[in-house]
């Protein structure tokens, strides 16, 4: 029986009805065997820009399956009956490959721009059954992962993906290879994974988090967007937006930052990052594949309908769907309020902490009187000595300060802050350009210091409402300004709080290592990097690491934690500012590949100071008490072998699977809620570990840094696996070198240059000497007492 395979085609890639219609496999490899050729040669093809090149191609297409109302978008595919990936980057063995594994029909041609020197082809797979559209994704990514997912293009995979008919420039080949067989089972390809329907087991497209960190970077900050925007950001986050205004789309799932689009098969594909986006991996959700902030996520699910009708390319602010979000959006008390707020008459309340302070005489306004003509007239030395009484500023010539009141902390760079009080709660509509320098000249010769800011007492930080003493335990309620304090902890105090259920969460993810977790978090709140320690979590996907790390960040607070990638502080100039007047910094996702070299990890836990060079700002030098914690999927090889890194490196492993089930046993929700707890239980800790001046290493953690330093030093396995010790001899340096690479190179290791090795020898204890040997008249260099042993590498 002949199969009837469900494709779509139309003219053109842009037309906006596809035709529905059914054809047999046999039909259709004889339309890709016969491609239509066009008159431009492949040179004038290659000289033509992205637009040329769309119209030469688009001899029309094909979508493998039906859509909706024929109209192929996000959402419409009904079904799909055909495999089709755009292999963009293959190897020279994909074809091969794929019939190796694959014992079924297939057939792969070129695309318009393929060249013998730089192929790309199209590879079809019918389906013994149709497929949904839900299906269809884990089923090309599993057989593109088979392949190697970086021989294709990484938006492939999407079931709306359109592929032109076989086409060609006039002087160039075309490539047909077909596969008979029979069609290929879907099913035997989902059974591949666990739990198909769970998005966590699909495999990650190798550019995706470099393609979502430049869509962060390129979307901006949700929250400082200009008017109605970010007004909305402000207000609700995507978690806050879901449950007030679409809670019938996503479904909560144990993990805080994923969703589950309601309406589709699979569960857990919408992902939230920092509560800010959210990128949605199903197929059928019409805010998928694409980073979306809380705004854009409401107007797609509540009026992308009213876009059918608009022209492809349409600005989004001009869509019909932005139109009546603007209208819903003003209609939202809160949104409307923080709209008010952004007017002038409003922005005052930004500093009702300092205009309605309690402890202040009430300003009498009598800097500011008016001439004959009515004119204001301003005592600018007046006025600049009232606002240093409502709020206190250090300055020096390398610093301007302000201390917040709310907080209890003073804030760097607070000119923008204090020029903002003087003209929206000052002056106001007296506001002038001069009238701003000249009080902020008076300020600044009232404030001036010739000396830094005084250093916080390490053993004294701010809470949430109070200031608590990590060497006694006391806590005093209220702030104050003398403390110079310069961040702040989100922490409620509660003497009498406890926490059985993160213990027990950690008790499951780091075993014996708990208690040595509990004075790390003490040890992140401290002034100062008392110990010259670094936290090292790793372990696979799925063991905790994240969740443990957000635990421990929304403890310390986003005042004084940082979040400055290992590879940043190794590559970028401008990092090092960020760590200014924080106590922790964490990478969650830390590339192991930038800990070849530790000298900045050893200059950054030293007592060194650190000379910081801020973008568009001053530079500055500061002492860092920033303590380094870095999660990563595997320890990473390291070339510094001084034995400063590894002093510093404390290494954790987190192999423990953590289970849906066990996330309902110890959900983050209620672990967030005992936060108090958390700390009173890591101040104890940290406590015992300043007595004793160490941390708590266990048997685990030594084994875990005896393993990682011993296959870090090919030098030293080389000594170990490789040579013997004969007293009183000598071997040719050159000779030994010459072993240590062979063995190097059959152990799959990369060597050493020769210094390096032989600095490395001596760093081991081996004497390397000049030496006369059997009459040769110059004198060789020779290492003493070591010698390779005779085996198969010699």
């Amino acid at each position: 029986m002949t199969i009837e395979l469900a494709i779509s085609t139309a003219t053109k890639r842009n037309s906006k009805t596809w035709k529905n219609q059914s054809i047999s496999w046999l039909d259709f490899k004889n339309r890709l065997k016969e491609p239509t050729v066009t008159q431009e040669t492949m040179a004038e093809y290659a000289k033509m820009t992205t637009a040329q090149k769309g119209e030469v191609k688009d001899v029309g297409g094909f979508v493998a399956g039906h859509l909706k109302n024929g109209q192929r978008k996000k959402g419409h595919v009904v079904k799909r009956s055909m495999i089709t990936l755009d292999a963009d980057y293959p190897c020279k063995e994909l074809w091969e490959d794929f019939l190796m594994m694959y014992d079924c029909a297939a057939l792969i041609y070129s695309t318009h721009s393929h060249k013998s020197e730089k192929p790309r082809y199209r590879l079809i797979v019918p389906l013994a059954r149709e497929v949904s559209p839900e299906e269809y994704v884990p089923i090309a990514l599993k057989i593109a992962a088979n392949l190697g997912l970086d021989n294709f293009d990484d938006t492939t995979y999407q079931p709306e993906r359109l592929m032109y008919w076989g086409s060609h420039s006039r002087d160039a080949e075309y490539v047909f290879l077909e596969n008979e067989a029979k069609f290929l089972n879907p099913d035997d390809v989902l059974n591949e994974y666990p739990d198909w329907t769970d998005i966590s087991y699909w495999p990650e497209l190798p550019k995706a988090q470099k393609m979502l960190a430049r869509e962060v970077k390129k979307a901006g900050e949700p929250t400082e967007k200009p008017g109605l925007i970010g007004a909305f950001c402000r207000q609700y986050t995507i978690s806050e937006a879901i449950k007030e205004f679409i809670p019938e789309v996503y479904l909560s799932t144990t993990h805080a930052d994923r969703y589950t689009y309601a309406e589709g098969s699979t569960s857990g594909g919408l992902v939230v990052y920092d509560d800010k986006f959210a990128y949605s991996h199903h197929s059928t959700d019409p805010a998928g594949e694409q980073l979306v902030n809380a705004w854009d996520m409401v107007r797609i699910h509540k009026f992308i309908e009213l876009d059918d009708e608009t022209k492809e390319g349409a600005k989004i602010n001009s869509l019909p769907s932005s139109k009546a979000m603007i209208d819903f959006a003003l209609k939202i008390p809160a949104v409307k309020a923080e709209m008010d707020k952004m007017t002038l008459g409003e922005t005052v309340k930004e500093f009702e902490d300092y205009v309605d302070s309690e402890e202040l005489p009430k300003d009498d306004e009598a800097w500011l009187t008016y001439n004959d003509s009515g004119k204001p007239v301003l005592d600018y030395n007046a006025l600049a000595k009232r606002i240093t009484l409502e709020i206190p500023i250090f300055y020096n010539d390398k610093e301007f300060s302000y201390y917040e009141r709310m907080y209890g902390i003073w804030r760097r760079n607070g000119e923008k802050f204090i020029e903002s009080y003087i003209g929206k709660v000052k002056l106001r509509k007296h506001t002038r350009r001069n009238h701003l320098g000249e009080t902020m000249a008076n300020i600044k010769t009232e404030s001036h210091s010739a000396n830094d800011m005084p250093d916080k007492p390490v053993n004294l930080i701010v809470l949430k409402k109070g200031i608590y003493d990590i060497h006694t335990g006391k806590y005093t309620p209220g702030f104050d300004s003398k403390l110079y304090a310069r961040s702040c902890h989100p922490i409620d105090f509660d003497p009498k709080a406890d926490c059985p259920t993160f213990d027990g969460y950690l008790r499951l993810v780091v075993g014996e290592n708990k208690a040595t977790i509990y004075e790390w978090i003490g040890f992140l709140f401290y002034g100062s990097y008392a110990f010259q320690k670094i936290m090292f979590l790793y372990g696979g996907g799925g063991t905790g690491k994240s969740t443990l790390i957000k635990i421990i960040q929304d403890m310390i607070g986003d005042e004084a934690t940082s979040a400055v990638s290992l590879e940043a502080l190794v590559k970028e100039p401008h990092a090092m500012p960020v760590l200014f007047g924080k106590t922790a910094n964490f990478d969650a996702d830390a590339k192991p590949e930038f800990l070849k070299d530790g000298a900045i990890l050893k200059k950054l836990t030293g007592d060194d100071p650190i000379y910081a060079n801020p973008k568009n700002d001053k530079q500055f030098w500061f002492r860092n008490f920033a303590k380094l914690t870095f999660s990563m999927n595997s320890m990473p090889a390291m070339t510094d072998h001084s034995g400063g890194l590894a002093r510093r490196a404390m290494i954790i492993k987190m192999d423990t699977k953590v289970t849906a089930a066990m996330m309902k046993q110890y959900p983050l929700e209620l672990i967030l809620q005992e936060t108090p707890g958390i700390f009173n239980k890591a101040m104890r800790h940290f406590r015992e570990a300043l007595k004793r001046r160490a941390f708590t290493e266990t048997d685990s953690m030594k084994a875990e840094l005896q393993d990682w330093l011993e296959g870090n030093d090919t030098v030293a396995m080389f000594i170990k696996e490789a040579t013997e010790t004969v007293l009183d001899s000598y071997t040719e340096a050159a000779d030994l070198f010459s072993a240590y690479k062979t063995y190097s190179m059959s152990s799959n290791y990369k060597p050493l240059g020769r210094n390096k090795f032989y600095d490395r020898l001596e760093e081991l204890g081996y004497e390397r000497v000049k030496k006369k040997v059997n009459n040769i008249k110059n004198p060789r260099w020779m290492v003493k007492e070591l010698r390779p042993i005779i085996t198969d590498f010699e």
